[in-house]
């Protein structure tokens, strides 16, 4: 499952937040980015808990990050064989 987290840093910690990220093994990139959020993280996982434990938990304890945002690809079948959003399903 593809999923997107879009991360807010304390003022000057980007850069680092950024550098952190991207040793956390599920994230396949993390970018300073411009506007709302200081950081986009692209990661990969198998289910919404390995997302949850295995990235989003860590990005939570990386200094200077404020606040995260996770948003998986709805697109991704992984979703849907957990059944988490019956509502978006291809009908």
């Amino acid at each position: 499952m593809q999923s997107y987290v879009l991360i807010h840093t304390e003022a000057g910690r980007a850069r680092a937040v950024a550098e952190e990220a991207r040793r956390i093994s599920d994230v396949v990139f993390a970018e300073v980015v411009q506007g709302p959020y200081d950081v986009v993280v692209r990661a990969e996982s198998r289910t919404l808990g390995e997302l949850s434990h295995g990235v989003i938990a860590p990005l939570q304890s990386i200094p200077g990050v404020i606040r995260t945002v996770a948003c998986p690809s709805v697109a991704h079948r992984a979703l849907w064989d957990e059944e988490l959003e019956p509502a978006y399903a291809a009908r």
